[in-house]
């Protein structure tokens, strides 16, 4: 078969001429694709009419005629009578399904961290083909992607471990933080402007706090700050009114266990914070400490099972779920009310 020449192709016995260059677009790695390389040359009957090669392929032709025309047009138009199941499966046959998911969704992505407003959008930080890093939005209902936020230069989102919307801002908060990265980074997008509404980094932090490495980050409640956490535990806040100001830190507010060393091999589980009720959450080791009053001092602990360090938790309602390292272990607490301090 020449690089640039004619094919025509019997697919269940109606017969489609193409050029190499068009099987070629599909790529490499997929069946169409592999019919330019030399061992489907002596499956092809080169007797054809015109002189051109004709290969058969016993599949249906109604789904091949619309990957055809994906791979001319760059376009999915798919009739009425064609079902998408069963195209699906014909695409998956002829290495093309991701083409035509791209076609139809847009393009491949990579999501990382989470997060949902309350008008039904899905916020993912993501990494795409094409160096594509940034924020996608989609919408939770037709599944269609919405808006992309390219990341900007200095400002870390495509590899974010936290999003969070914030209702009182209508901003959305990214946090990229150690020890995915060497310096964290925090953001508060705007999507109406399109811009960065509000960024800290500790990148030329002073010398005498650059050992304080913020591993996790929360919005507060009152809308004005955020609650981050250190590897020794301490608590920090910062004040999203002001570019200029840096992390507040608290002695007060410190967790009273120490993390245990993760054994060999395995994966350590770092800090996570959440805010409910006036309340700050934190989790370490096999403890979840509550902080409470304007100073947010500690004011109890919780501790479950015997199933390890925690990894993660949530709250919802009036419920407390934290996922540990172990295998299928789950602790559920109920929120107590805050103490008056």
């Amino acid at each position: 078969m020449k690089g640039s020449g004619r094919v025509r192709i019997n697919v269940g016995g109606r017969v489609f001429e193409t050029t190499a260059s068009t099987l070629a677009s599909a790529g490499r790695d997929t069946m169409l694709g592999a019919m330019l390389d030399a061992s489907w040359n002596r499956g092809g009957e080169g007797g054809g009419e015109g002189g051109v090669e004709e290969y058969f392929i016993d599949r249906d032709p109604e789904c091949f005629a619309v990957l055809l025309d994906l791979l001319r047009t760059g376009a999915l138009h798919v009739p009425p009578h064609v079902d998408d199941g069963v195209l699906c499966r014909e695409a998956l046959y002829y290495g093309v399904l991701d083409r035509v998911r791209a076609a139809r969704w847009g393009p491949s992505f990579t999501p990382g961290a989470l997060a949902f407003d309350q008008r039904c959008k899905i916020f993912a930080s993501c990494k795409g083909r094409f160096n594509e890093y940034g924020i996608g939005v989609w919408d939770c209902i037709t599944g269609e992607q919405a808006d992309f936020f390219y990341e900007p230069p200095g400002c870390a989102l495509g590899d974010a471990d936290k999003l969070q919307w914030l209702d009182g801002t209508n901003t959305l908060m990214v946090a990229t933080m150690f020890p995915r990265t060497d310096s964290s980074f925090i953001s508060l997008l705007d999507f109406r402007d399109r811009n960065v509404a509000w960024s800290w980094s500790d990148v030329g932090t002073p010398a005498s706090l650059e050992d304080k490495h913020v591993l996790h980050a929360i919005a507060m409640e009152d809308g004005r700050s955020l609650c981050v956490i250190n590897q020794y535990d301490d608590l920090g806040f910062l004040d999203i009114r002001s570019n200029a100001a840096g992390v507040r830190w608290r002695s007060r507010s410190k967790l009273t266990t120490r993390k245990k060393k993760a054994p060999h091999g395995e994966e350590t589980c770092y800090p996570k914070l959440a805010a409910h009720g006036g309340q700050i959450f934190a989790s370490t080791n096999d403890t979840i400490s509550v902080f409470s009053g304007p100073d947010h001092v500690l004011t109890s602990t919780l501790r479950g099972s015997d199933a390890g360090a925690i990894c993660d938790f949530s709250i919802g309602g009036d419920r407390l779920f934290a996922l540990h390292d172990e295998e299928n272990v789950v602790d559920v607490w109920e929120t107590s009310p805050p103490p008056v301090i």
